[in-house]
């Protein structure tokens, strides 16, 4: 059983919906899950028996929660020595054609931060029109037309692939589980 230790920053609440579901996934594996909102004051000192951490930021005009970058710079040290994954979710991550822009943005952040994650994936999120102001939603309905994405702003749009996201949450169990069999597995001093 493991530790695991989940952060996520987010406007609109969907990058904390997938955070909570890949939590729920690591539950069912009967490990121990904390799921903290990066702006919390529990992230200024994240648990230091946790065996892995993952952080989740979302993406807005084209840049990743300052909440985020912040985290990880401050934590990077932390976050270098136990396994670790990042998940970037935005509406980018929702057309194919735009997926290598995607992967270089996330790229780009993370040469920012210094950190070297052992897994990164990205994830497409919401058109959350329902939750934004009237000038946002003015806004983000230009965009999701020049994109070809829904206008309709009397209802949010949800793209995340949630079996994509189960199998992120797999990956990173195992990058854990594997590497606390790893430790298990050399000998004592």
């Amino acid at each position: 059983m493991a530790n695991l230790t989940m952060v996520y920053a987010t406007e609109e609440g969907q990058t904390r919906k997938i955070v909570e579901f890949i939590a729920e996934e690591a539950r069912k594996e009967g490990h121990n899950v904390s799921v903290l909102d990066v702006a919390s004051p529990l992230t200024e000192d994240p648990p230091p028996t946790y065996d892995g951490l993952l952080v989740a930021s979302a993406v807005h005009a084209g840049r990743h929660e300052g909440e985020a970058e912040r985290f990880i710079v401050r934590h990077l040290d932390l976050l270098q020595s136990r396994p670790s994954a990042f998940l970037s979710v935005s509406l980018g991550a929702a057309k194919t054609e735009r997926l290598p822009d995607v992967r270089e943005g996330v790229e780009t952040f993370l040469e920012g931060t210094g950190w070297s994650p052992d897994l990164v994936d990205f994830i497409a999120g919401a058109l959350r029109y329902t939750k934004y102001g009237a000038a946002k939603r003015w806004l983000m309905k230009r965009i999701a037309a020049k994109e070809g994405l829904p206008t309709d702003t009397s209802t949010d749009h949800e793209f995340t692939d949630w079996s994509e996201v189960q199998a992120f949450a797999r990956r990173f169990v195992r990058l854990v589980e594997g590497h606390q069999d790893r430790a298990e597995s050399r000998p004592s001093a």
